[in-house]
């Protein structure tokens, strides 16, 4: 209000205490909603003028007397006209961090978890800030309550704020698909970098007619090369000299594990478990309920008709070989086993000779951790189960089965004679016409208590007493990552668990080879390792089994007997002139049989029936081999080796320049080959190849991919044809 008075007015009698009217000599200059003031009026509650009747007043309040005197009239604006304003305390006070037990009063401002906040009611004792919205409200946003973590962005989405946890280090900033920063890879052209190769190789058949798969880096699958059945999945027969993609849905969810067979199929796992085939399909090996050519991948796995539908699978096993006649058998991840194809000797396992064209489940088998298939055409199948049992079935004309005959089974039977007895079977590897097995025995030969000390996740495990245990002993007791137990590696289920072993003993602490699951106290056992047995055809002419003879055997002979450097990987990968090759305990690796080209390290060229050390110039035990791959059919076989530093050695037939090493001389001993960048190493490394056609692939650490060899069917991707003798680089 106006602090000046508009008019002064002489009050002698008429009003009453408790009335809100009053009669004063005269009203001049007085209006209504000006204020009035003087003895027996409430200025407090602003009153004022609301009617004049002559020099009669109504005011807004009633009196509170009724004296005689002098009163003044005040102006005020309209928006004060009838408004009681409680203006309380105006002010905001500081008052530092939050306590709780400090009492607060209204418009008190703390600082809690980095935000700050106005307190609301007087008198406040013990209520968290930012719980209790009766108390307090937000007064400035902070990030201590939303990060605590250093490299964390704060960013709002859409309903506060949120912390963007720190990335790795050479990601970029970049917004994802529903409009929110996140973390990715720096943006280049997708799908040129190489994630993962075939996973022909160690273990499984290694020819790929003038062609190759890898797997990209967005889990895409490229391909090029010779396309006769369609074997590149893109639709046509039209072979290519660079790389293309191979023609999944766009639903696919990207590719876990490929395979080649020869000139027939293509193969793919996903990362969902599901199988896909495409190719040559005569026999029904895509499994598609027909016998007609498959032009692009087909998911085996969404066919109802399918034993394999609502299964995750998980291992592949295809024919070691260049012919037709093939039956495809998987492996799922609830230990079943299931085939699709041809037919003729039992090959599918189900009790008859019939060729299937939808995948059968193999009613004898369960708890299977590995399986491995011979040669295409005469197959025979083997399974080897988490109870350390051995079945096979199938074609048995060179005694492939090991059941000590050369009959036939179309039903998968248990074989544990000769080498075999009384043993533990825990991996098998299929050959040309033979089979080899690694296993432990089932005697216990030491045995230790556990009490404390272990951690899960750990290496090491403190026992009471280590007496009779020696290195290399394989370990099973609680907690020990065993053979009955399927290995979880990123969701996906890992069939073949290898044993865990001891690696080595100070006093009562003894060293693992495989990490710790649990801690539990109990009795550990303790078991003789490195028992490795073969049987089957082949040996007779080339010494392929490794047991110093040339003597085919229809029952299980000793390759290795445990010691204390057992054998831990073996493998027969090829089709004929057969070469096998294993790794014992200490990353020695050896080779044995067909000598052709060198391929057995025989400087005369004879095969071998023992076994040899792969020792190439330069390999010592700090930078030892890591893997070997064997490529070639007829008698053109070479082999390729990567040491632990990333170096690659090659030897045996080089007529093509597969060997990388600037000419076609065959090699007899291991010579280095690399890729012209000083700076990166090969992390893996592979072969395609038929007859002496033949190529090396090598990834490097950070993705590129480098060929050499072979140039027919631009299976080198050169589009002129022309062979490379050293590695040049695969342009995606």
């Amino acid at each position: 209000m106006a602090i000046v008075a508009i008019a002064t007015l002489t009050y002698a009698s008429g009003g009453t205490s408790g009335t809100n009217t009053i009669t004063f000599t005269n009203v001049t200059n007085v209006a209504l909603g000006q204020i009035i003031a003087g003895t027996g009026v409430s200025t407090l509650t602003n009153c004022y003028v609301v009617n004049i009747t002559g020099n009669t007043l109504t005011l807004s309040s009633n009196l509170a007397a009724n004296a005689a005197g002098t009163y003044y009239t005040y102006a005020t604006s309209a928006t004060q006209t009838g408004t009681n304003i409680l203006l309380g305390k105006i002010a905001f006070t500081w008052k530092g961090t939050y306590a709780a037990g400090t009492t607060y009063a209204r418009q008190d401002v703390v600082i809690y978890n980095g935000s700050s906040y106005v307190c609301l009611q007087d008198s406040t004792l013990g209520q968290t800030p930012a719980n209790l919205t009766a108390y307090w409200q937000l007064f400035a946003q902070g990030v201590g309550s939303v990060s605590a973590n250093a490299g964390e962005v704060i960013y709002n989405n859409g309903s506060g704020l949120v912390a963007l946890p720190a990335g790795t280090a050479g990601q970029v900033l970049t917004i994802n698909a529903s409009g929110f920063p996140s973390w990715a890879a720096p943006d280049i052209r997708s799908a040129t970098k190489v994630k993962a190769l075939v996973s022909n190789g160690m273990g499984q058949q290694a020819s790929m007619y003038r062609h190759n798969y890898v797997i990209m880096n967005d889990n895409s699958v490229k391909m090029w090369g010779w396309n006769g059945n369609y074997c590149l999945g893109e639709g046509t027969t039209n072979s290519r000299s660079y790389p293309g993609r191979v023609a999944f849905p766009p639903t696919f969810p990207g590719a876990l594990k490929i395979w080649g067979n020869f000139q027939y199929n293509g193969i793919c796992i996903d990362t969902t478990g599901q199988l896909w085939t495409w190719g040559y399909n005569t026999e029904g090996q895509c499994g598609n309920g027909t016998t007609t050519v498959v032009t692009v991948p087909y998911n085996a796995s969404a066919n109802a008709s399918n034993s394999i539908y609502g299964k995750i699978v998980v291992e592949v096993a295809v024919g070691v070989g260049n012919q037709t006649g093939n039956c495809i058998t998987v492996l799922c991840s609830d230990g079943t086993v299931h085939c699709t194809g041809y037919n003729p000797y039992g090959q599918i396992g189900d009790g008859s000779t019939t060729n299937k064209t939808n995948f059968v489940q193999n009613s004898v088998l369960s708890n299977v951790i590995k399986i491995a298939q011979t040669r295409e055409l005469y197959t025979a199948v083997a399974a080897v189960t988490s109870t350390g049992a051995l079945y096979t079935w199938g074609y048995n004309g060179d005694g492939q089965l090991g059941n000590g005959t050369t009959t036939n089974s179309t039903i998968a039977g248990t074989r544990s004679l000769g080498a075999l007895a009384s043993k533990f079977i825990y991996d098998i590897s299929g050959g040309y016409m033979s089979f080899h097995s690694l296993a432990r025995s089932t005697a216990t030969t030491a045995t230790a208590t556990y009490s404390s000390g272990g951690a899960s996740g750990a290496t090491t495990i403190t026992m009471t007493s280590v007496t009779g245990v020696v290195v290399n002993q394989i370990v099973t007791g609680t907690g020990i990552p065993a053979l009955t137990t399927a290995n979880i590696t990123g969701g996906a289920f890992v069939p073949g668990i290898k044993p865990t072993r001891v690696v080595s003993i100070v006093g009562n602490v003894v060293t693992l080879s495989n990490a710790l699951t649990a801690q539990a106290a109990g009795t550990y056992n303790f078991y003789q390792a490195g028992h490795s047995a073969a049987w089957g055809g082949g040996n007779v002419t080339y010494g392929c089994f490794g047991d110093g003879t040339f003597v085919d055997s229809s029952t299980p002979v000793v390759v290795f007997s445990g010691d204390n450097n057992p054998v831990e990987e073996i493998y027969s990968p090829n089709y004929d002139y057969p070469v096998s090759f294993c790794r014992k305990a200490d990353n020695t690796w050896y080779v044995a049989g067909a000598g052709n080209y060198g391929a057995n390290l025989d400087s005369t060229n004879s095969h071998r029936s023992s076994w040899v050390q792969i020792l190439p110039t330069g390999v010592t035990t700090s930078n030892y081999i890591t893997k070997v791959v064997k490529s070639g059919t007829g008698s053109y076989n070479w082999m390729a080796a990567l040491d632990k530093n990333g170096a690659v050695y090659t030897w045996g037939y080089n007529g093509n320049g597969a060997l990388g090493i600037g000419n076609t001389t065959n090699q007899q001993n291991g010579t280095i080959v690399k890729p012209p960048i000083s700076i990166r190493k090969v992390v893996d490394i592979q072969t395609h190849s038929s007859g002496s056609e033949q190529n090396l692939v090598m990834l490097m650490d950070d993705g590129q991919l480098w060929i050499t060899g072979y140039a027919g069917s631009y299976s080198n991707t050169d589009d002129r044809a022309q062979n490379f003798y050293t590695p040049q680089p695969v342009i995606f």
